[in-house]
């Protein structure tokens, strides 16, 4: 079936707060780091704006702390990260982008591809390496089944518009 192209971006690789709107600007979906984005962008209320704004599926991750979907229409998704021991973090925001995208382009919708991600990023947390730590499709939809709900935690909040109290 037809579908539409998506233009997903990593943001950790710009370089600051102009280079990352240029991206939001270009980009359906957008990923990045919490730390860098509070830096570049601002508070969770502004990154809503940047998402409504540039009309972005924005992913915010936060390592072992989760993960947040802001919509283009100002929804808001927290998810949380699933616990492992980890051995080695390496590589595992890469994992979850590259995780988010193929999900993406296998037809999945954004807040389910990004529960998806977190999985696998977690699970590459388990081994050594980049590389070596990125688990296959297959061990990231055993584990999600082994689980007593379909897929982790994810509660979803109304964004809050500009002088509302949290």
């Amino acid at each position: 079936r037809p579908r539409r192209p998506h233009v997903v971006v990593d943001l950790d690789g710009c370089d600051g707060p102009e280079a990352t709107r240029a991206a939001l600007s270009a980009a359906d979906h957008a990923i990045g780091g919490r730390a860098q984005l509070t830096e570049f962008v601002g508070d969770d209320e502004a990154l809503v704006g940047a998402a409504v704004d540039h009309q972005v599926y924005l992913v915010v991750t936060d390592g072992p702390r989760g993960w947040t979907l802001l919509t283009p229409a100002g929804d808001r998704h927290d998810g949380e990260a699933i616990t492992v021991d980890t051995v080695d973090a390496t590589g595992a925001g890469d994992c979850f982008a590259g995780t988010y995208c193929a999900e993406l382009d296998r037809g999945t919708g954004p807040l389910e591809a990004a529960r998806f991600a977190a999985v696998a990023a977690g699970i590459s947390c388990t081994r050594p390496g980049a590389r070596d730590g990125m688990p296959r499709r297959e061990t990231v939809t055993a584990y999600l089944r082994a689980r007593s709900g379909p897929r982790p935690a994810v509660s979803p909040q109304p964004a809050h518009s500009q002088g509302e109290e949290r």
